[in-house]
């Protein structure tokens, strides 16, 4: 019986493997995909506190944000960590020491060293973004950091 059923299973990875490959889906962009906001920010790499960080961004249920973090705007950049935005009354509800993990976006924005920019967007789009995001609070996840050619260790949040 166990000959049987490792012949099938030989059958079956022999057939994969020779069937005609479908052609990939092309991904889509970022924006096709609701991530509609570029913010482009420094002190988010622990390692590089200059590196600027890329954030595509997108609107989720109850108004909080999630943004996906890449050490690029190439084609070949690699996702480094997550950002998830939340807004003040869920800020509230946190624990004391939860709060602590959490970056006011009013103040982040407004240091100059973070050095905040909107790619893309004229400067009275860019006041409105942030005046949106100003009364926010944010979480960074590195899960990368960009000067390792492999992802080390373990995941972090990291103080902007």
């Amino acid at each position: 019986m166990k000959k049987h059923i490792l012949a099938l299973l030989a059958i079956s990875l022999v057939l994969a493997a020779c069937a005609p490959q479908q052609p990939q889906a092309k991904p889509q962009p970022l924006a096709q995909q609701g991530f509609d906001l570029h913010i482009d920010a420094k002190r988010h790499v622990e390692s590089d506190r200059e590196f600027v960080v890329h954030h595509h961004c997108k609107k989720f249920k109850a108004g909080h944000a999630e943004c996906q973090l890449y050490d690029s705007d190439d084609a070949e950049a690699r996702l480094i960590g997550i950002e998830v935005v939340i807004g003040k009354e869920l800020y509230d509800s946190l624990p004391q020491e939860e709060k602590g993990r959490w970056h006011h976006h009013a103040e982040e924005i407004s240091r100059k060293e973070v050095g905040v920019t909107l790619p893309g967007l004229s400067e009275d789009e860019a006041a409105k973004v942030a005046e949106m995001l100003g009364p926010t609070y944010g979480k960074v996840y590195i899960i990368w950091e960009p000067n390792e050619a492999v992802p080390l260790a373990q995941p972090k949040v990291v103080a902007v």
